[in-house]
């Protein structure tokens, strides 16, 4: 009956005990899906650039180690992937995924790619002082 109050302090840790017991909680429910893997559905979306030069190959690499997983795809623009979160175990878009995520959406990001210009020897972009990277200026 006295009561029991945490100090700032222990306030804080606990805000920091608790995220932990998130994280946890989420690396359990990983886990747990990662064996679901070994047969069944795996159900991925994708907008329109990574299901085209992504998706394939890494499809191709998976199918080998889980080849009693069937993989549905859809694609579409990153709106209608973001849209379709619901239904999907995971989604792969480029750009930011927008305002509209469902509750307990977790976005990483996990490529960069580089886009190149690529020209004739002789063009202007092709000289020794655009070596190190081409500006926008350049390219206007």
């Amino acid at each position: 009956g006295r009561g029991i109050r945490l100090t700032p302090v222990g306030a804080q840790l606990a805000q920091y005990a608790k995220a932990q017991r998130d994280t946890f909680a989420q690396a359990r429910a990983f886990r747990d899906a990662v064996r679901g893997l070994e047969a069944g559905t795996l159900r991925i979306g994708a907008s329109t650039t990574p299901a085209s030069y992504l998706l394939p190959y890494l499809i191709a690499a998976f199918q080998p180690r889980a080849p009693r997983v069937a993989i549905q795809t859809m694609s579409g623009n990153t709106a209608d992937v973001v849209a379709a979160l619901p239904s999907l175990d995971i989604a792969m878009i480029e750009g930011p995924p927008g305002e509209a995520l469902p509750p307990g959406t977790a976005v990483h990001a996990w490529r960069e790619d580089e886009i190149v210009a690529i020209v004739p020897a002789a063009h202007p972009l092709a000289a020794p002082e655009h070596a190190s990277g081409v500006t926008l200026a350049a390219l206007a």
